[in-house]
């Protein structure tokens, strides 16, 4: 196939094989103008890319709440519901706590209340409600049993009205809890909700937060 004015690849510079301006004035302006276009067109397809992406992760952080919350207990060894939920799949403990104490409760143990140490207190436990920590029965993607920490309340009433109800957790069912003023329930395996009471409040799910867990040093730290 022939060109007009040689290759394209040549002329792209305006140039012929002489060194010589192969268009005219006319076309060589109508270029000039083209190329400017062309490079703000790459440039906004690049910020779109971008976004697409910053989009992305940001739809991996959410999983977890935005609220604020701090936890550290130990030895976890000297609470057993806490020491079961974290290594028995399908076992949930709650824990409230005071400034001078930590109560832990769960279906099929007796609740415990231990003191709080100057180490526990010293990053000023923070919740809304207080914690919902145990391992869900399902596995995750990877195959593992991960242990999980949710905010003890009931997410749809303190996002319609600034409620900080807590919620139970079932001794009948595992893997859930129920909000005994809305009666909503919570799968804990999956962190959402099972049903929707048409009582005009929002449903949400569940509020988790990040948790470690060192079992060599008996130490859990819930951190968002």
């Amino acid at each position: 196939m022939s060109w007009p004015w040689g290759s394209p690849f040549r002329t792209f510079f305006f140039l012929d094989n002489d060194g010589a301006h192969p268009y005219p004035l006319e076309v060589r302006s109508v270029l000039f103008l083209f190329v400017p276009m062309f490079k703000a067109f790459f440039s906004f397809l690049c910020a779109l890319l971008l976004g697409l992406m910053s989009a992305c992760t940001n739809d991996v952080v959410s999983v977890y709440a935005p609220h604020p919350a701090f936890l550290r207990y130990a030895p976890v060894p000297t609470a057993p519901p806490l020491l079961s939920a974290l290594n028995s799949p399908g076992q949930w403990c709650s824990i409230t706590y005071t400034h001078l104490q930590y109560t832990i409760a769960a279906p099929g143990h007796t609740s415990i209340t231990t003191p709080a140490t100057a180490l526990d207190v010293y990053g000023r436990p923070r919740s809304i409600a207080g914690f919902i920590v145990g391992t869900p029965s399902l596995p995750e993607a990877t195959g593992l049993h991960e242990a999980r920490a949710y905010d003890l309340v009931c997410p749809s009433c303190y996002r319609t009205l600034s409620i900080a109800r807590a919620l139970t957790l079932s001794a009948t069912t595992p893997d859930r809890a129920d909000c005994p003023r809305c009666a909503r329930r919570y799968n804990l395996a999956t962190g959402t909700q099972e049903n929707a009471p048409k009582d005009n409040q929002d449903n949400a799910p569940l509020y988790r937060y990040r948790l470690a867990y060192n079992p060599a040093q008996g130490v859990m730290v819930i951190q968002n």
